[in-house]
């Protein structure tokens, strides 16, 4: 290994040697790419056979002889590049393989890992630096798509961190390009969108703010066919409402009862939700109205907890698919509750149905599961006479 190396994980996978950037899955081949990835990513400790095996060959006849071949594969392929020592990189250990502890090469996760840890904002650019993209984004595995959330979760919680120490020390400028730098690769996290608005609100640019808000959202719109909703949204109405007229009470009842062009379900946090089926079980009583109750839970990949762009996504079905009489509460981090009106179980069977279509054009069963139950509120029993 006579010269040093720069990977870059964050976006294409590359190696940067000699003034040249090579495309690493271009030239090893996707697959072997991935291996050496997950061996950089693991570049701690010995990763076991079995272990490789079950994430790159889970149903080989012959796994065994794949793994050794790929590891084959891959020193050769690393001995063909610009300033390695081939063979050197990769180590056989008892039980597995390893990436040689002595190997000399900058990685950019891993100083994404120690900006994370100091969260200063002098590390603004530093960090805008090192976003270039998703992680592997131009790799596909099961591996890489949960390791890519995990990366962009951390590149989030540090941005929320150095935000604050930004906009403290009105250091706008950086704060715009981080921010910026992030929406580049996700346009529509509303974490972000948030921070963008923030800043512009700090500086009194409020009709720049709404402004902005409004071209995001239409562009949401344009791409899922739902509302943009969040954080996001909540802070636009507050500058609005700040920023608004007086009006007379006529008025108010006026612009209350004009129609609205696309009624949605009713989203409320966990109190008021409770106060409403409290309602609901009273109206039962004096009613013969049916009311119904719909539990949607939703499951990442063996049962793990799913992934913030999942349940954010969730919402907005349930938004858009619901009517606007419907009323729902987000109640766990992978639960959703629904109140509704049906004259039959069988109708809110039809709604979860629809519901769950929408959510898996998206997201398909094998990357989440979105399971329901539906089940008739009954009126409280009444106190017996004393």
């Amino acid at each position: 290994m006579n010269m040093k190396w720069k990977i870059t994980m964050m976006g294409s996978f590359t190696l940067r040697v000699r003034g040249k950037e090579i495309n690493l899955g271009a030239t090893m081949g996707k697959q072997i790419a991935s291996i050496f990835a997950y061996l950089i990513l693991h570049r701690d400790r010995a990763v076991a056979k079995e272990q490789l095996i079950e994430i790159f060959w889970p149903d080989s006849r012959n796994p065994l002889n794949a793994l050794k071949f790929a590891i084959f594969r891959l020193r050769k392929a690393l001995e063909e590049l610009p300033g390695a020592g081939g063979p050197d990189w990769i180590q056989t250990v008892r039980g597995g393989y390893r990436l040689n502890p002595a190997a000399d090469f900058e990685l950019d996760i891993a100083q994404l890992d120690k900006i994370a840890l100091r969260a200063d904002g002098g590390d603004a650019k530093a960090l805008a630096a090192l976003v270039q993209g998703e992680f592997l984004a131009d790799l596909e595995d099961s591996w890489i798509a949960e390791e890519r959330e995990r990366q962009w979760q951390k590149i989030l919680n540090t941005t929320d961190k150095i935000a604050e120490e930004l906009e403290q020390n009105e250091l706008y400028p950086q704060a715009l390009n981080l921010y910026k730098t992030l929406l580049a690769v996700e346009p529509f996290n509303d974490q972000v969108n948030y921070l963008m608005l923030r800043v512009m609100i700090r500086q009194r640019q409020y009709n720049e703010a709404i402004h902005y808000y409004k071209q995001v959202a239409a562009a949401f719109q344009k791409e899922y066919g739902i509302e943009f909703l969040g954080k996001s949204q909540a802070l636009i109405y507050f500058i609005s409402v700040e920023n608004g007229e007086t009006v007379t009470l006529d008025e108010l009842v006026s612009s209350l009862n004009e129609e609205i062009s696309e009624p949605l379900a009713f989203f409320c946090d966990r109190p008021v939700f409770q106060k409403l089926y409290q309602a609901r079980v009273r109206e039962i009583q004096r009613s013969r109205d049916s009311f119904y109750m719909m539990m949607l839970e939703l499951e990442s990949q063996e049962g793990s907890q799913p992934e913030n762009d999942q349940l954010e996504y969730l919402s907005r079905v349930l938004e858009s698919e619901l009517r606007s009489s419907d009323i729902f509460c987000r109640i766990s981090k992978s639960q959703y509750a629904v109140m509704m009106n049906l004259r039959r179980k069988e109708d809110g069977d039809i709604a979860a149905q629809r519901i769950r279509t929408r959510f898996h054009k998206r997201y398909p069963s094998d990357q989440a599961k979105l399971g329901y139950h539906v089940c008739e509120i009954q009126p409280m029993p009444m106190p017996a006479a004393a």
